[in-house]
């Protein structure tokens, strides 16, 4: 696909990367992503996808500031919290809230990010706690610091998920304590009943 100076200027120094590479970075621009979560860890995900040059950002309508109007090849589309009108469209992933909105949007691969938590489903956030337990609570002033150290990492995630690139974070469950400063990755599996990892 031909793109224009803007857009080889703006994704230059991916595209020389051997990992990524124009035929990498025509996936990306190929990419459908949906964010109905909010907060620090999605305004993370938002920001980095957008840099990365993710061409389709299905995002709440107060989160469109996030993404620079001007970035070359990136579509912005509003998705509210719960719009059933997209559970008809397949996006390539969703990153999900822990109280399961973005349900009912269909996508490939699914994330969630809660409580000092990350992983792609399966497991599911309601797996996770009933295999890990109570996670530790972080200080107000650092659980935002921590949402958005997981954002970056959930963020690469879905890059290395729509790349192909790497192993994948599902069957495990990764933790980040603010406070101590140490990941832990855990594997989990989900639970034989568990409707939202089966949906997975």
């Amino acid at each position: 696909m031909a793109r224009d100076d803007a857009y080889v200027e703006r994704y230059s120094r991916q595209l020389i990367l051997a990992e990524i590479g124009p035929r990498g970075q025509e996936r990306l621009a190929a990419a459908r992503v949906a964010i109905p979560a909010r907060g620090a860890a999605a305004e993370h995900v938002i920001a980095y996808l957008a840099a990365a040059g993710v061409g389709t950002l299905a995002i709440a309508p107060e989160q469109r500031a996030l993404v620079d109007p001007d970035q070359p090849g990136i579509q912005v589309k509003t998705l509210p919290r719960h719009e059933r009108d997209d559970a008809r469209v397949g996006f390539d992933a969703v990153l999900v809230d822990a109280d399961a909105a973005g349900d009912v949007v269909r996508a490939r691969r699914r994330f969630w990010i809660a409580d000092g938590r990350a992983a792609e489903t399966p497991p599911c956030h309601d797996c996770a706690a009933a295999a890990l337990g109570a996670p530790a609570a972080a200080p107000d002033t650092l659980a935002p610091l921590r949402d958005a150290l997981l954002g970056t990492v959930v963020a690469t995630e879905i890059v290395k998920a729509i790349l192909d690139v790497g192993a994948p974070l599902t069957g495990r469950v990764l933790t980040y304590d603010a406070t101590t400063a140490t990941v832990t990755t855990t594997p989990v599996a989900a639970r034989p009943a568990c409707p939202r990892c089966a949906a997975a």
